[in-house]
């Protein structure tokens, strides 16, 4: 849309504007107050020139050849979107916005017998274009069905088959619990720990009877609540923070305030709700 087309609108749906009101909802579009004035002015004196828009001391109007031609041009570009989102050479991957410019046009041609016309003798398809179209879409849709069939099989089968699974929470009291509640139903006495964090490391060596081996750490399951308290604290002081808590062959990974908990199917499945 053209800049004079720009403002023709803003008068329709103003009609009787100020000039100050129609400045101030323009200035944001250039660099300066000035430039928006002398643009404005020039956009306004042709306007006026062309019989589109009448003034009144500060009171702007539009006129009935503007109101014609804006509704012109605008039908015109409704038409040529419909035209371009049906005859891109890649019509059914972009069917939904072949859809949505089809039911714009349907609906405003029903209440416009202008548009109506323009659209019939503008459109540059025939409906013979839009039923190979959707035979397009119908032949995919079946071959997704078939995919999307198989896919549910072989999912089905993974989880029989005990492959890792995953899911995640925020860090929250909520998260918190969890892990709790997976580290109380294992006969692990010992839990295992890693961190690129060494004041984490280090309060676990000293203060929750931790053994330290490298960058690991083994500390007592019975440490872990305190640890949780200890892991919140340094959250605060340090946003890259990455945690992995291994309890038997479940791991939870703590990383920018996002657990997440993997392993196997079977036993994850017990913890997701």
């Amino acid at each position: 849309m053209t800049a004079r087309e720009t403002i023709l609108l803003m008068v329709k749906h103003s009609d009787g504007i100020d000039y100050n009101e129609l400045l101030s909802r323009t200035t944001s579009n250039y660099s300066n107050i000035n430039s928006a004035r002398a643009a404005l002015s020039r956009s306004l004196k042709d306007l006026n020139a062309l019989g589109l828009i009448e003034k009144e001391k500060q009171k702007i109007f539009i006129t009935k050849a503007g109101e014609e031609l804006l509704n012109k041009n605008m039908k015109n570009k409704l038409v040529l979107k419909l035209n371009e989102s049906v005859l891109f050479d890649q019509q059914a991957k972009n069917v939904s916005q072949i859809v949505k410019n089809l039911a714009t046009t349907i609906q405003r041609s029903e209440e416009d017998k202008d548009l109506l016309n323009v659209a019939r003798n503008s459109v540059s398809f025939h409906v013979s274009d839009l039923e190979k179209i959707f035979k397009e879409v119908e032949d995919k849709k079946k071959k997704f069905e078939i995919v999307s069939s198989a896919l549910e099989n072989h999912i089905e089968k993974l989880k029989k088959l005990n492959f890792r699974d995953s899911f995640k929470f925020n860090w929250s009291k909520e998260a918190k619990e969890k892990i709790l509640e997976i580290a109380k139903k294992t006969k692990q006495k010992e839990i295992f720990f890693e961190s690129n964090s060494e004041t984490l490391l280090n309060i676990i060596a000293e203060n929750l009877e931790g053994k330290k081996k490298g960058d690991d750490v083994f500390f007592p399951k019975n440490k872990l609540k305190e640890l949780l308290q200890d892991i919140e604290s340094e959250f605060e002081r340090n946003d890259k923070l990455v945690i992995s808590i291994f309890v038997e062959d479940l791991k939870i990974k703590i990383e920018e305030s996002v657990v997440e908990f993997s392993g196997p199917f079977k036993k994850i499945k017990k913890f997701k709700n």
